[in-house]
C-alpha cells in the first residue's frame, strides 16, 4: 500500500475513466481515456495524478493538431513550437520572420500567413513523427489541407480523446513499447 508523503495516511489509486487535461493540454481540448491514475489520500484528502509518458502525450496532441483543417490559433502555434522544443528566436530565424512577428502570432495580434502555418504543421509531423508513432499522417495529406478558419460554434472541433496503449512498434522488439493513440470510434 503507498503511503502520503504529506501525512503518511494510506493512499488509494483508482483509474480515471475520462481526464481532461490541464494547463496547455486543457487548451488543446485533450481529453484521455483509460490512462490516467489518480492517487487520494484517505487521511488528508491530498490527491494527485499520474500520467504516462507525458513528452509523448505532448508530441501526440501536437502532430495530431497538425493534421486538422482548422486555422492554428496562437496558443497553438505557441504549444506545436514547444512541443518541438524550438525557441520563439530560433523559430523566428527558422521561418526568416522577426522574432516580434512570432510574438504577435502567438498572442494573436497578427493571423500567420497560410504559407507559415503549413511550413510549420509540417514541421511539426516530421520533427515529432518517432515520438508519437500512434498519429496516422502524412506529409502529402498536411501539403494539401484546405485549412479554414472556425466560423461558429457548431464548426469547434471536437476534443482529442486519447489513450495510451502498449503496442508491438517492432516485431523484432522483446517488449511492446507504450503509444498515444487516438480514440476511433467505432462505425
Amino acid at each position: 500500500m503507498t503511503i502520503c508523503s504529506k501525512c503518511g495516511g494510506p493512499v488509494n489509486t483508482s483509474r480515471v475513466a475520462r481526464y481532461a487535461a490541464e494547463n496547455e493540454l486543457q487548451k488543446m481540448g485533450v481529453v484521455l481515456i483509460n490512462t490516467v491514475d489518480k492517487h487520494e489520500c484517505e487521511s488528508c484528502g491530498t490527491a494527485s495524478v499520474d500520467i504516462p509518458d507525458l513528452p509523448g502525450l505532448i508530441a501526440c496532441v501536437a502532430v495530431y493538431r497538425a493534421t486538422m483543417p482548422w486555422r492554428l490559433q496562437g496558443f497553438e502555434i505557441k504549444f506545436l513550437r514547444k512541443a518541438m522544443n524550438i525557441s520563439a528566436k530560433q523559430f523566428a530565424e527558422l521561418l526568416e520572420v522577426q522574432s516580434e512577428t512570432v510574438s504577435r502570432w502567438e498572442n494573436d495580434k497578427a493571423p500567420m500567413g497560410p504559407a507559415n502555418e503549413k511550413l510549420l504543421r509540417l514541421l511539426t509531423a516530421h520533427t515529432l513523427a518517432d515520438r508519437a508513432p500512434g498519429v496516422l499522417h502524412s506529409a502529402d495529406t498536411i501539403a494539401q489541407l484546405k485549412i479554414s478558419a472556425v466560423q461558429d460554434v457548431a464548426q469547434v472541433p471536437p476534443p482529442m480523446a486519447l489513450y495510451y496503449a502498449e503496442v508491438l512498434l517492432n516485431k523484432t522488439a522483446p517488449e511492446p513499447e507504450g503509444v498515444w493513440r487516438e480514440e476511433r470510434k467505432a462505425a
